[in-house]
């Protein structure tokens, strides 16, 4: 299977200026690297599956598929073996399993450091798994909801969130694109991330009021024994512990290779078996590094781009 699609709010043409431009590559890891790297120069947030990698999520359930099936762009699709495949693809709700581990990440989150050096990391994390909950929890209903206005329509009738709730999911959103880009974050979003973590409470019961933040010290030595819920949690607390290492001036070795895991941790790609070891790896190196050195905040908040700048 060889395909280029497009798929999210530029495909739905709801995008906006905090909106991601995704595009799928399915090949063969041959040419990933190659059609990787050409369209994430182009300005893309490029995602690279091959066609077994497709089949097997389908397989499993996978409401990406059902993603790409609703919406996706597809621009080329040699013998038109990715809209056969797509066509073919029903939807499965969401099992009690994936759920509950959504609920755990979102308490792992809650429990995550509440200082200015993570404020945009942890809401960057919190806006990415709030939004997988939701479509989990309204496909759960079989209905499908990707965009994060139809996700807001639907919440609002389904399980009674206000409008003024679904504002700091909002905010969260341009505290991510904010985060990625290097840009200024409100001063207020550790009290956004706290309002929208009691609000997820109330709504489905997750057990977050009241869930004590680690102190870095002890989150550092936490992520050593946590069992993490997905590689996707395990790439995030790397991101986590590195943006706490680069704040104390701290480089890995092999600095450029980490942050290109970091720099596309999206749910889907991150999911692949071959970058667990990989980022084991790397979340015990950093922790090393962290443990030779005295631990403080930093001054300002270190964000997304901030870790790719070299000592």
């Amino acid at each position: 299977m060889f395909a280029l699609a497009l798929f999210g709010s530029v495909s739905r043409k709801t995008d906006d200026l905090h909106s991601d431009r995704d595009l799928l590559i399915v090949c063969n890891s041959k040419l990933r690297y190659e059609l990787h790297n050409k369209y994430c120069e182009q300005g893309y947030s490029v995602s690279t599956m091959t066609g077994k990698q497709l089949a097997c999520m389908n397989e499993n359930g996978s409401l990406f598929i059902q993603h790409l099936k609703s919406e996706a762009q597809i621009f080329f699709d040699r013998d038109g073996e990715l809209h056969k495949f797509l066509s073919n693809c029903e939807l499965v709700p969401p099992t009690s399993l994936e759920l509950q581990r959504c609920k755990a990440t979102l308490q792992f989150i809650a429990s995550c450091p509440d200082t200015l050096s993570l404020s945009a990391w942890k809401a960057d994390f919190l806006y990415c798994i709030s939004r997988d909950y939701l479509i989990k929890e309204i496909a759960k209903t079989n209905k499908l909801a990707f965009g994060l206005e139809d996700i807001a329509k639907v919440s609002m009738y389904q399980f009674g969130f206000k409008l003024e709730e679904l504002d700091l999911l909002r905010q969260l959103r341009i505290a991510k694109t904010s985060y990625r880009s290097n840009e200024p974050i409100s001063s207020d979003i550790r009290n956004t991330t706290s309002r929208w973590l009691d609000i997820l409470n109330e709504k489905f019961s997750i057990n977050l009021r009241g869930v004590p933040s680690f102190e870095v010290d002890s989150f550092i030595n936490f992520t050593k024994d946590q069992k993490f819920n997905s590689n996707y949690e395990r790439l995030r607390s790397m991101e986590g512990l590195y943006l706490i290492a680069r704040a104390e001036g701290l480089i890995h070795p092999d600095h450029d290779r980490l942050i290109e895991h970091i720099v596309n941790p999206n749910l889907y790609g991150s999911s692949k078996a071959c970058k667990i070891k990989q980022i084991e790896t790397y979340l015990c190196d950093i922790r090393r590094l962290l443990h030779r050195r005295y631990i403080k905040e930093a001054i300002l908040p270190h964000r997304f781009a901030t870790l790719q700048l070299c000592s």
